[in-house]
């Protein structure tokens, strides 16, 4: 206990600090309401959020603006690592390559649309990460390179040149750039699962497992919707591009049928043990209202998320969960703004927009 309180302690008391700092409900209905994008942007002046404010002002850019979010989220990350010991650290780390990932998954997009596809990336390129998030690695020596074995060297000294390099050739097969994204999406998350074995103690492991595992099968429900509703794969194809963790992997028969029928009452039950009996009853009862809807299902996961989160705000407080407390909320936070910015942005009616959250 001593080791922990000297650990986290320090900690603890300032992100639990910012947590209070979060935008209330109050003011994401006021955000709603706005009668424009520019008055929803008002509302995060005085907020965490002013500098998005501030960018939209001088820009009238919306993607710029979120830019900044993006970037906000990144630096969450790395400013915790300041206050925490080096293995704790590397954890951390392992946890913010998601968003190296994503961004070299988006120059490598790029490079597929105007190598492949010959298409024009000029409006897309602005909105790149060219910071160093872990790794360093030229974004535009990757998205402007003359070949494939170009973008390839571009991550010499990277750890995803073996990855790339073993898949990069799956463009010319598949003429999508899927199978690339994937093998480095399962380096992430065998690279998290390694770090949370090495570094963390037998109580931070437990803690962090359950929301590793959670992480991933809002991942893998995500992924299905978007294959169904925006790419119409067949299941078995999407269900190749899963993550192998969580309860997807060890329910495929069950996850095909809601794939191909959404008829989700046989996961449902699976995924309401990962819950308490207070959450049970409030699925439960929604249920009876709400469409079977892979949709559906898609919120339920990220609801059990959020409230495996704040249980874990409520309880010990020198562990790794305040930490990862504090992630999953400033995401879903961030999360939000996006959606209602971007809802605003398309002229969304505030019941919409709503239903969206």
């Amino acid at each position: 206990m001593t080791n922990a309180l000297k650990k986290y302690a320090f900690i603890n008391a300032k992100l639990r600090a910012r947590l209070s700092k979060n935008i209330p409900d109050s003011l994401f209905e006021e955000m709603i309401k706005a009668k424009s994008l520019l008055e929803t942007i008002e509302h995060l002046k005085n907020t965490p959020y002013d500098t998005i404010y501030k960018v939209y002002a001088e820009t009238g850019d919306i993607l710029t603006a979120e830019k900044e979010i993006l970037k906000k989220e990144i630096a969450l990350f790395i400013e915790i690592l300041k206050y925490v010991d080096a293995k704790t650290g590397e954890y951390i780390k392992a946890l913010a390559l998601r968003y190296e990932i994503n961004n070299l998954k988006n120059c490598i997009r790029l490079f597929f649309d105007r190598f492949v596809r010959g298409r024009d990336i000029s409006q897309q390129t602005p909105f790149v990460i060219h910071e160093k998030i872990i790794n360093y690695f030229s974004c535009d020596r990757i998205i402007f390179a003359s070949s494939q074995e170009e973008l390839v060297q571009a991550l010499k000294d990277t750890p995803y040149y073996d990855i790339v390099k073993s898949t990069i050739h799956e463009l010319d097969k598949t003429s999508t750039v899927f199978p690339i994204e994937t093998a480095l999406d399962r380096y992430y998350y065998d690279n998290v699962f390694r770090q949370i074995s090495a570094c963390l103690s037998k109580k931070d492991k437990s803690i962090a497992l359950k929301v590793f595992y959670l992480d991933i099968d809002v991942e893998n429900i995500e992924r299905m919707v978007r294959f169904k509703h925006f790419y119409a794969l067949d299941a078995e194809k999407a269900l190749n591009y899963i993550i192998p963790y969580g309860i997807v992997p060890s329910n495929i028969a069950a996850f095909k049928k809601i794939y191909e029928h959404e008829d989700v009452s046989g996961i449902l039950s699976t995924l309401m043990e990962k819950s308490d009996r207070s959450l049970r009853t409030l699925f439960n009862t929604d249920m009876r209202e709400r469409s079977s809807r892979l949709l559906f299902i898609e919120k339920i996961t990220e609801q059990i998320l959020l409230y495996e989160a704040r249980k874990i705000l409520f309880g010990p407080p020198f562990t790794i969960g305040i930490i990862l407390t504090y992630f999953i909320l400033k995401q879903h936070e961030m999360k939000q703004i996006l959606t209602i910015l971007n809802a605003k942005n398309y002229h969304y009616q505030p019941e919409r927009i709503s239903g969206l959250l």
